[in-house]
């Protein structure tokens, strides 16, 4: 079994309309950040059994994105 990690990818500072960290969405350059992590990833890793991520907005975006250069998996999120 292989376990890759991947961090969120830039995100936007807590101000303004943002108020909770939990809130945070990814930058226009962490969007492109983490298209670009797909389709790297699906260079490495075609087949994908999962992709778990947190529920924070910023982590659910990164992983719709990892997962957008591959027709599966689609993200799976995790609670407390």
């Amino acid at each position: 079994m292989k376990l890759y990690l991947v961090r969120h990818a830039d995100a936007l500072p807590v101000g303004g309309k943002i108020d909770r960290d939990a809130e945070r969405p990814l930058s226009q350059t962490g969007l492109q950040e983490a298209a670009l992590a797909g389709q790297a990833l699906a260079l490495l890793e075609p087949a994908l059994d999962a992709v778990l991520v947190s529920p924070l907005l910023r982590a659910r975006q990164t992983g719709e994105r990892l997962s957008a250069a591959r027709p599966a998996p689609i993200p799976r999120f995790w609670t407390k």
